[in-house]
């Protein structure tokens, strides 16, 4: 299923199941149901094979086969691996500073009101982390069979933008989740999600074992069938729990609370995810330890208003936001339509800031320097040894710099009355355009942006298509609110093969779905959509070469074919070769050659030796470089058909020991 198709499924099931919560987790325990049964009838001919292996091993009057019996300890394994997967899928507890009741009272006093107001469960632990958000997650102790333990996560940063007002509307919807058993339920289908997922990776990769390849082959159909349709349903369950706890929380905290604190965080979200983190990693360049002010970090980085042209882009995204299928979270237009409220009311007042009162310094009292110095050094702890991987990364680009600094000086000499520092050679100079595009990456990961971009430009002034160079500065350019990103990004769509296509389509679409353009969203998932399913049958066009395809002339160029007749001629054995292309349909630009390796004739009747043959064409295998793809055959075998006909094609030959080549 391509990406449209399942974007598609998706929408269908949110216009009939979306405001039906109740038909949709019946439907989505259907489609369980139906997944275990294709398991279970899996595993069950899976030990009716084994079972009849070993019978024919031991009735069968002779010795047990060990052929058999190895067979066996292959199905077996498999079966009962197969069934613990499905059984027990382990979900850890994410690690962060636990919070208690002596030290944090007036939290716990909160906790306490909401939980008895909407008819909740305690949660089992209560915990405080570095991020801007707040979750609930259920760990099941014992797998499939319960015994559920509920932690509480809250994000330090999600209680400083906060006031204890809108913080307690968060809280209140986290609680609702937990009545309306969105937590135990979900939990469930998440389990089953990892577990299909995995199912879905492993049978498309291929399998060393040639038994479990055929295995794969047999219930791919089914796998393709049930895991985007089970997906595409617990995906718009998941989305139908965010609209349900939210009216949950207006109910509880009122309405216009509950918008205010969804339209904060959604500000200081994108802020953090365009500009804080930025900031980390180019500290993380220059300072060869952790930071240990992470949490005054933050606080100075709030503090300090944004620019007037972030601002107005961080408002704009949050006004115009589309619904996708990446998130399960709705876009906060659509959050706050469903209680009733325009987005334009928020987005008018400019860019918020932080409140008089933050629901950190309330709610967490005397022990909020405590709590803080123990989340700095629990982000420490766990991005310490990230940091000094950026640090020691940005000292090997240094040295990469200086390899390079004769680029600047032949640019400089060749542009000498330029005012602005060149640091790309002009069009002329003879350099490697990789080489070109490797120092400019260099420069945009040691250096940043602001450096890089300048010569990112000019080196797509004189190298247009190149696709890194057009993703990378297409995707700069969207991030920073440009809409000239998407001219750089589209380069890349106007080619039938680009291996960055996805990227591509992923970039522009987040793009036009963030600016509420859901037509051109749409174009973008068909664009996609077309590549995705190119792909696949370009893939199996070159999965096999045989007898009844087409072959066209090799179409080498003269370097490139007399670079092939040194590699033959370097194997003393190799006496002729015939090339030839296979005509395709799919991604022409991706050629596939298929070669026929001929060694000297012997013998009385002066005959090839079809063994000489197949070592000639192994060894060829590491030696032979051409523009695309290459099947090397020797004229024996299963192979024989084929090569016959290349070796009868006119102008195919193009190596011969002891004669003219074409003769």
């Amino acid at each position: 299923m391509t990406s449209e198709q399942f974007d598609n499924l998706v929408n269908r099931v949110q216009a009939r199941y979306g405001t039906r919560p109740l038909a949709l987790r019946f439907r989505i325990a259907i489609l369980v149901v139906v997944g275990y049964a294709g398991f279970v009838a899996l595993l069950m001919v899976v030990l009716l094979i084994a079972a009849g292996l070993i019978l024919g091993a031991f009735l069968g009057g002779k010795e047990p086969s060990i052929f058999l019996l190895a067979m066996v300890s292959v199905l077996l394994p498999f079966a009962f691996a197969q069934l613990a997967a499905f059984l027990w899928v382990p979900i850890e507890s994410e690690k962060s500073r636990e919070l208690t009741r002596g030290e944090v009272p007036a939290l716990f006093d909160l906790l306490d009101s909401l939980r008895v107001q909407l008819g909740a469960k305690p949660f089992d632990h209560v915990r405080i982390d570095p991020d801007l958000n707040a979750s609930v997650q259920v760990i099941p102790r014992l797998g499939v069979f319960g015994w559920n333990r509920s932690y509480l996560t809250l994000g330090l940063p999600l209680m400083r933008v906060l006031s204890p007002e809108q913080f307690s509307s968060v809280l209140a919807h986290e609680f609702a989740h937990s009545v309306a058993g969105h937590d135990r339920f979900g939990t469930w289908i998440y389990r089953l999600r990892q577990t299909w997922s995995r199912v879905f990776a492993e049978l498309h990769n291929p399998s060393s074992s040639s038994l479990v390849s055929g295995m794969r082959r047999t219930i791919l159909w089914f796998v393709d069938w049930f895991w985007p349709r089970f997906n595409a349903y617990a995906f718009v369950l998941s989305r139908s729990n965010e609209y349900e706890a939210d009216r949950k929380a207006a109910e509880w905290a009122g309405v216009e609370t509950t918008v205010a604190a969804l339209f904060r965080i959604e500000c200081f979200s994108n802020r953090m995810k365009d500009r804080f983190w930025e900031e980390i990693r180019q500290r993380a360049k220059t300072e060869p330890r952790v930071a240990d002010d992470y949490v005054d970090f933050l606080e100075r980085f709030f503090l300090t208003p944004p620019t007037v042209t972030d601002a107005n882009r961080w408002l704009d995204l949050a006004a115009q936001g589309l619904t996708g299928n990446v998130d399960t979270h709705p876009s906060l237009a659509d959050r706050l339509k469903s209680l009733g409220i325009s987005v334009t009311r928020f987005t008018e007042r400019g860019f918020p800031g932080l409140p008089a009162q933050s629901a950190d310094r309330t709610l967490l009292g005397n022990a909020f320097r405590k709590i803080t110095d123990d989340v700095n050094r629990e982000w420490q702890q766990a991005n310490e040894l990230s940091w000094q991987g950026a640090y020691h990364e940005a000292r090997r680009l240094e040295k990469r710099l200086e390899a390079t600094a004769d680029w600047n000086a032949a640019a400089r000499e060749a542009e000498p009355e330029s005012r602005v520092e060149v640091s790309v050679p002009p069009p002329s100079a003879e350099i490697d355009a990789e080489k070109l595009w490797r120092h400019i990456r260099t420069v945009w990961e040691l250096q940043g942006a602001n450096e890089a971009v300048p010569l990112l430009r000019q080196f797509l002034a004189v190298r247009p298509t190149h696709a890194g160079g057009n993703a990378t500065l297409g995707s700069h350019l969207l991030a920073n609110g440009d809409v000239d990103g998407e001219i750089f990004l589209r380069r890349i769509l106007d080619e039938e093969d680009n291996e960055l296509i996805p990227t591509a389509c992923e970039l522009l679409a987040a793009h036009f779905q963030k600016r509420g353009q859901g037509d051109r969203v749409r174009e973008i998932r068909e664009r996609l959509s077309r590549f995705e399913t190119a792909k696949a049958a370009a893939g199996r066009e070159r999965g096999s070469v045989t007898p009844a395809d087409t072959f066209i002339p090799h179409g080498l160029s003269e370097c490139e074919l007399e670079s092939l007749q040194q590699s033959l001629r370097s194997e003393s054995e190799s006496h002729s070769a015939w090339l030839v292309q296979k005509r395709l349909t799919h991604f022409k630009n991706q050629r596939l050659f298929v070669l026929v390796g001929h060694t000297s004739p012997t013998g009385f009747f002066r005959r090839s030796n079809s063994d000489l043959d197949q070592a000639l064409t192994t060894r060829l295998i590491n030696k032979v470089n051409l523009p695309g793809r290459v099947l090397i055959i020797a004229p024996h075998g299963g192979f024989r058909p084929l090569a016959r006909k290349i070796m009868a094609i006119p102008g195919a030959r193009v190596f011969a020991a002891d004669a003219s080549v074409g003769s």
